[in-house]
């Protein structure tokens, strides 16, 4: 096991040195890191069939990058690249800055991530779940570990909610059916100034995943 640290543009890899007396203290030593090409916004860690665990990083303009630890080169490699600068087009001109930055979510199940980009959107990354679905790749005997990808305009998932303004997501655990994401937003939103008139604008919405068809209905909703 390792500790995985973002700073900025650098990523360190730290292992767990357990003491060999009982009064001493446990110690962390830096394994190796690297330097990336662009601030690291947020990351989370997934595990493949029959593999070690990855990182899917994200960083500015929705780029995101799936890593894994080659063990043959010695060296971390990429499995995969993603971009969602194309989205920014479909928001109202004049927008220059968003609530959150690319945040990535993983399913507990590792059967897909999702990435929240310039507030709005939603981009799903499917993962392979078994050797059946791994996509040839261009190089012999390797298979692609991610499914293609799609996007889901929150603001046009369900015409009775206004999904808009979100402040975090997060997928719910137990739903062993589909992938099920939950997305706190602020339909109406307020400030400390106005408390006496408006409260309590926050929803959490959750949202059911169907990764084959790439729908996403809305199967329970908490105002206020």
């Amino acid at each position: 096991q390792n500790l995985i640290v973002a700073k900025h543009t650098v990523l360190e890899v730290y292992k767990l040195d357990k003491a060999a007396n009982k009064g001493s203290k446990n110690v962390l030593s830096l394994v190796t890191k690297y330097s990336l090409f662009g601030n690291i916004e947020s990351l989370a860690a997934v595990k493949f069939t029959k593999s070690t665990d990855c990182l899917i990083l994200t960083f500015k303009d929705a780029k995101v990058s799936i890593l894994e630890w080659d063990a043959a080169v010695n060296d971390i490699t990429v499995v995969s690249m993603h971009y969602y600068e194309q989205l920014r087009s479909r928001i109202e001109s004049g927008i220059t800055s968003y609530f959150c930055p690319p945040l990535v979510r993983v399913d507990p199940d590792n059967r897909c991530a999702a990435v929240l980009c310039y507030d709005d959107f939603l981009a799903i990354i499917p993962f392979c779940q078994s050797r059946d679905e791994f996509i040839p790749t261009e190089k012999s005997q390797q298979y692609a570990k991610v499914l293609p990808t799609y996007v889901i305009e929150l603001g046009k998932i369900d015409p009775n909610l206004c999904i808009d303004h979100v402040k975090d997501i997060t997928f719910l655990e137990g739903y062993s059916l589909q992938p099920t994401i939950c997305v706190l937003h602020e339909p109406r939103q307020t400030w400390a100034g106005r408390t006496q008139i408006e409260k309590d604008t926050c929803v959490v919405t959750a949202i059911s995943l169907d990764l084959v068809q790439e729908r996403h209905p809305v199967i329970w909703a908490v105002q206020n």
